[in-house]
């Protein structure tokens, strides 16, 4: 019996692909990227090294480029040495790509996997599938590589020469006469008319009724493309994706006076608003129950590139009828949004963080707060860690006073990649360096340490900045300095923290009356202290040892947001409206 296998790399390829991640650490620059696979590529004996060296690719040409430059410079030792790594194997993969893979590099290997899937009898990623994934997905190496011929068909071609192998055409009952002109090949909106004298619809009622569809399909693709021009100039900041969908706009305008001049006397250019007919569209009653429902960005980008790209291909159909000229433009154009959908999605990736996962919009739904320190665990760390989020921790906070900053800083860049997976947050104590270095959420501080005000002069843009308020004023204070949320408490004794003092429930109470923002009672709280405290107006809790401490965090978490949701009735009207 054949045994199914997952899609992976060969042992040559994977190996190219470490030392590529190793000789662009830290780079963001995708076109960095795209120059050291083309560098680990050529240093290793393979398909893809010999394809390379056939058109005349080298280390010292890729240098002419200043993302080539840039590695080179860095290459102190001599040339990428690519060796064996543990492991290495076309088995199967946990992932291909790793949490340090910039966006660009997650799109590349997935385009290798889709090529690999397509073009080898075993699904296996090898040195060819990379070097063909990173020329059709770089447009700065395809644009350089085909300056010395090396074109992306002709790169196919040696990579993949059994596809060049011919079959006989299709027999067809009759020929396709089609009169294309040198000029229109070259540039189809400003090439002169060729006619066919034997392409004619039947009748009137055909050319109206082809132009209404024509009508049709030309404003739905413009208002694809306006959505898509919008969303790329205003969320992703990208003048390039943005310029390229205005000109397809622009185009599309421009085509339509191909059809102005196909058109019969009896049919003019204002046919086209004259054959509109909306009121008797048996298609405007018609809706999906998915036609209303966008859940991201993402969706209402695909919805929209799937829009455009149909309307073009009806376009392109029903104006063969008309103008042969007219249905080649569409063509194109329906290529072109096939590349942007491309270049839309790799921006997106890039950018997800900062437009779909804003952190204050998790700091909303956020209802317990657990608070991690090795020595209150049970368990081992990363294993309280990961069973809080999956149970629901909405934020988690690394607090420890005693560790070296190194390895301080690790943890927080696990649990931070360990919160992302389950889109909560996380937040670092004491630390804006550190939180920071660790592209933490935010950081939180108590009254000995800086105002918020400061904090966020040390922080990236965005970032939250929790604090500790134990009495009224403190907290009103916390945020007119600008304080994300605040803790309140000690609301019990605590075995985390020693207080002479408790503000108690008393505080509670005040904290639902007068905050301006989301806020946490914390100190001693268990999962019996849950009743209380919704009854003094709280909704959200933070914990450590009630969570830390439990056999099953990950059924403490959900027993604490139960009983939240349980009590939620206590609430008066004016605590839900505060917190």
């Amino acid at each position: 019996m054949k045994r199914e296998r997952s899609w992976g790399f060969t042992p040559a390829a994977e190996r190219t692909v470490q030392s590529c991640r190793e000789l662009a650490m830290g780079a963001s620059n995708p076109d960095v990227w795209a120059a050291c696979l083309i560098l680990t590529l050529l240093n290793d004996e393979s398909l893809a090294s010999a394809c390379l060296k056939q058109f005349g690719v080298t280390p010292e040409w890729l240098q002419q480029d200043d993302a080539g430059k840039a590695i080179l410079l860095a290459l102190a030792v001599g040339p990428v040495v690519i060796g064996e790594s543990e492991g290495s194997g076309c088995g199967p993969q946990r992932t291909l790509a790793t949490p340090d893979d910039p966006a660009a590099f997650v799109l590349l290997l997935e385009r290798a996997r889709a090529i690999a899937m397509k073009h080898t009898a075993e699904g296996a990623i090898s040195s060819g599938v990379l070097l063909l994934a990173v020329v059709e997905q770089n447009s700065s190496l395809r644009d350089r590589l085909e300056t010395i011929g090396a074109t992306l068909d002709s790169i196919r071609g040696v990579l993949f020469p059994e596809e060049g192998s011919t079959t006989a055409p299709l027999a067809l009952d009759e020929p396709i006469a089609i009169a294309l002109s040198a000029d229109l090949r070259k540039n189809p909106m400003t090439a002169p008319m060729q006619t066919v004298p034997d392409r004619k619809l039947n009748s009137p009622s055909d050319v109206r009724m082809t132009v209404r569809i024509l009508d049709a399909c030309l404003n739905r693709c413009r208002e694809g493309l306006r959505v898509l021009e919008d969303f790329a100039r205003f969320l992703l900041n990208d003048e390039s994706v943005c310029r390229e969908l205005k000109d397809m706009r622009h185009t599309l305008t421009a085509s339509e006076k191909l059809l102005a001049e196909s058109f019969t006397e009896n049919a003019p250019m204002h046919s086209l608003l004259a054959a509109r007919n909306t009121r008797q569209d048996v298609g405007t009653g018609m809706t999906h129950g998915h036609e209303y429902s966008r859940e991201t960005l993402q969706d209402l980008v695909t919805a929209n590139c799937r829009r455009v790209q149909e309307s073009l291909r009806s376009l392109e159909e029903f104006g063969k009828l008309v103008s042969p000229e007219f249905a080649a433009v569409m063509k194109q154009l329906r290529y072109r949004s096939y590349t942007v959908e491309q270049d839309l999605g790799q921006a997106t990736a890039a950018c997800r963080v900062e437009v779909d996962e804003i952190p204050t919009d998790r700091l909303q739904r956020a209802r317990v707060y657990v608070l991690i320190t090795e020595a209150m665990c049970q368990q081992p760390w990363k294993v309280v860690v990961e069973t809080s989020l999956a149970g629901g921790a909405g934020i988690l906070q690394l607090r420890e006073k005693s560790l070296s900053d190194r390895e301080l800083l690790f943890r927080a860049k696990w649990i931070r990649d360990a919160c992302e997976t389950h889109h909560a947050l996380f937040i670092m104590n004491d630390r804006p360096d550190l939180a920071t270095l660790a592209r933490a959420h935010g950081t939180h501080v108590g009254q000995s340490e800086l105002p918020a005000t400061e904090v966020r002069t040390l922080l990236s843009p965005g970032s939250l900045v929790g604090v500790s308020t134990h009495a009224k004023e403190q907290l009103i204070q916390a945020f007119q300095q600008g304080a994300s949320y605040v803790g309140v408490g000690p609301v019990f004794p605590s075995t985390t923290k020693a207080f002479q003092q408790f503000p108690g429930l008393e505080f509670v109470q005040q904290a639902a009356a007068t905050a301006a923002g989301p806020w946490f009672p914390i100190g001693g709280i268990t999962l019996e202290h849950i009743p209380a405290l919704c009854a003094a107006g709280a909704t959200r809790v933070a914990v450590t040892s009630a969570v830390t401490q439990s056999s099953s965090p990950q059924q403490a978490v959900r027993d604490l947001l139960q009983s939240l949701d349980d009590h939620r009735h206590a609430l008066k009207p004016t605590h839900e409206g505060r917190t």
